[in-house]
């Protein structure tokens, strides 16, 4: 196989890797609050997972109830908890989520902003102890078909929606206004699957593929 066949052959099975894909990434800003609960980092480059008009691949589903549990009691004061129970309803895993605020939603567990609103990550560690259950297995991974129950201190909105109406379809902390009212943003980082171009070079012959890492 020459240089031409395998850039061909690298082309072919990126395109198939990414055919069937119909998820679009958003991109972010992201600033720490070294006031309230944990340190906040969030990657440039994210997706948003939400409900009902979501592409399969970002679908989940979301309910919520009131709660007397605090997620970080150092800020957690006012109004009572809601706990969000959301269940990914892809056939993807992520290995990091986070809830991002709607202008008209006020929250105190938070541990930064992103895009200027209210953020924190959803997880077990540090002070700011959102995450209270995974249904598969607690190793921070959220599987497809896992559910995941999460805490929002003193969670209140000015247009009265639930903390469950995750509608903002690629506005991230922005309020979608019209049918698709949102009060917040579920933003992950998707776990990698194993490149179909790797199944490609497996192919290659060892000779070829040693010349290609020495030039």
């Amino acid at each position: 196989m020459n240089a031409k066949q395998l850039l061909f052959a690298v082309t072919i099975a990126l395109g198939l890797s990414t055919s069937t894909t119909l998820a679009v990434p958003v991109q972010v800003t992201h600033q720490d609050d070294p006031l309230c609960c944990d340190f906040l980092f969030v990657p440039a480059d994210v997706d948003e997972l939400g409900v009902v008009s979501f592409p399969v691949d970002e679908l989940i589903l979301a309910t919520d109830i009131p709660t007397p549990v605090i997620a970080c009691p150092s800020h957690g004061i006012g109004v009572a908890s809601t706990q969000v129970s959301i269940t990914n309803l892809t056939n993807r895993s992520f290995s990091e989520l986070w809830y991002v605020a709607d202008p008209e939603t006020t929250i105190t567990n938070r541990d930064g902003f992103v895009n200027g609103q209210s953020a924190f990550k959803i997880d077990a560690a540090g002070i700011n102890q959102s995450l209270v259950l995974e249904s598969i297995n607690a190793n921070g991974i959220f599987e497809p078909g896992e559910v995941w129950d999460f805490i929002i201190d003193s969670y209140s909105n000015t247009l009265n929606l639930p903390a469950s109406a995750l509608h903002s379809i690629g506005l991230v902390g922005i309020f979608s206004g019209g049918d698709s009212m949102s009060s917040g943003s579920i933003i992950a980082m998707p776990v990698p699957e194993p490149a179909t171009a790797l199944l490609v070079l497996s192919g290659i012959p060892w000779a070829f593929r040693r010349r290609l890492h020495v030039g």
